[in-house]
């Protein structure tokens, strides 16, 4: 479906530390699982997109950091540009992925996935511009160094609190919604019995869910336009 293999890449977005190894690996994940998604919503197309600047920036990361373990010298505007630049990628890719989100939760009736993802909208920009912001050390040459660890402390609580919400959307996705192509899938028939009928009652199941699901949607557009014709 997309949402495992997107839940996967973004786990590696959690590493705050040596992040320039596996941001490469994350970018590719995302791209792999956002090209699966992007049929589904103008949200995720934009997402696919928008994760090519971060998983271009996240290979020069990578190749900075191979030349500094050889010992080759690599000029410090060089690693504060790049820096910036991922700081900043990372704004359309989550505002792109919260759209997404948004779309595919309203159209299923998750509202309360749909409205909090709404409401993390204004965050990405916000905090990314801020981590960018404190990227350049040369701002910040008349503060004081425990002022500045301190604010860039909170700015890195923060950045885990977001991606750790973000990452709770993706997982809610990948339980919660099933798509028509997941459905539809084939599956390999077993040699044992018990275990086909195991799978056609969980798959009856599954299809009345989405019925249902289908159904609640109707009548809520239903009532949406008897209100509007009031």
């Amino acid at each position: 479906m997309g949402f495992g293999i997107l839940f996967i890449g973004y786990i590696f977005l959690l590493n705050i530390s040596f992040y320039a190894y596996t941001d490469v690996l994350a970018g590719v994940l995302m791209l792999l699982a956002l090209e699966k998604l992007r049929v589904w919503n103008q949200g995720f197309k934009a997402s696919f997109f928008a994760t090519i600047p971060f998983f271009l920036i996240g290979t020069i990361e990578f190749v900075l950091k191979l030349l500094t373990m050889f010992s080759i010298a690599v000029a410090p505007a060089l690693s504060v540009t790049v820096a910036v630049l991922r700081m900043v990628s990372l704004c359309p890719l989550h505002l792109c992925l919260l759209v997404g989100i948004k779309q595919i939760t309203k159209e299923v009736g998750l509202d309360k996935m749909e409205s909090r993802a709404i409401m993390l909208l204004p965050f990405s920009p916000l905090l990314h511009v801020c981590q960018a912001f404190f990227e350049i050390p040369s701002l910040f040459s008349g503060v004081k160094e425990q002022n500045l660890l301190t604010v860039q402390f909170i700015l890195l609580i923060a950045s885990l609190v977001f991606s750790f919400i973000m990452l709770s959307f993706i997982y809610k996705c990948y339980a919660r919604i099933c798509l028509p192509s997941d459905v539809n899938m084939e599956q390999k028939p077993s040699r044992f019995r018990f275990v086909n009928e195991y799978r056609a009652k969980k798959e009856e199941e599954q299809r009345a869910e989405i019925e249902a699901r289908i159904a609640e949607m109707k009548q809520k557009n239903q009532k949406a336009k008897k209100k509007k014709k009031r």
